[in-house]
């Protein structure tokens, strides 16, 4: 999902497409016919939730959506776009007709919420895919102790999660500071193979404004949490 390879083999964005058939056999209405809808893999949870008979409620599954109503055709599609990326990295907003790669900055905060002891907390793993020396972020990790807090700052998941902030050098040697600012705006329609890159340019400039501000309304409808539209560069659009 990065603009930029690693040594965990995590490919460049422009040879991995995010595109790819879901094939379903759903008893009650079979036929053979192609739909075309954007899905993401939490679509599979509610999806089957619907088959068995039970209500999506959304304050449990927020983010995931049915496709039992496409299949019944009760609608066309169920999402008009794809928001995906990695920890620590920027983010991807793919639209019907345009690719949208924000880059971040990596001296804005950045914190990790979960409900176990996370794998980042580990500066023996950390340390295989920076370029810190193991004593160097446990040094970090220590200083960031006294500032963890404990709350429910996920929505739809009921029990409480650690909120860890981690150091701005903490996933250092992902690449220069302007090279992960970098942006990629991509026309799906006329440039299919990622070759043309209309960020800063003038043919680009209402498109990019327009998939930033979706962006933003798309990640704050998922309850990101506030620090990452300021990573994002989000914040003052």
């Amino acid at each position: 999902f990065r603009v930029i390879d690693d040594q965990w083999n995590v490919r460049n964005i422009f040879k991995y497409r995010m595109i790819f058939p879901i094939l379903l056999h759903y008893f009650p209405r079979f036929r053979k016919r192609i739909d075309s809808t954007f899905s993401t893999i939490v679509d599979v949870r509610a999806t089957i939730l619907e088959a068995l008979g039970k209500n999506i409620d959304e304050n449990i599954s927020p983010h995931g959506k049915s496709l039992i109503p496409i299949l019944k055709d009760e609608v066309k599609t169920i999402r008009d776009h794809i928001l995906y990326g990695s920890f620590g990295d920027g983010v991807n907003l793919t639209t019907w007709d345009a690719t949208y790669i924000r880059g971040f900055n990596p001296k804005k905060p950045i914190c990790v919420y979960s409900s176990t002891f996370p794998m980042l907390m580990s500066p023996s793993i950390i340390s295989g895919f920076t370029d810190l020396e193991y004593d160097k972020l446990e040094e970090m990790l220590g200083g960031v102790m006294n500032e963890i807090e404990s709350g429910r700052y996920i929505r739809g998941v009921n029990i409480p999660q650690w909120r860890i902030p981690l150091p701005s050098d903490y996933l250092a040697g992902k690449g220069s500071a302007r090279e992960l600012k970098q942006c990629y705006l991509f026309d799906r329609i006329k440039d299919p193979n990622f070759q043309n890159n209309l960020t800063g340019t003038p043919e680009g400039e209402e498109l990019e404004k327009k998939m930033m501000k979706k962006m933003k309304e798309v990640m704050e409808e998922e309850g990101c949490p506030p620090e990452q539209l300021v990573r994002l560069m989000l914040d003052s659009e």
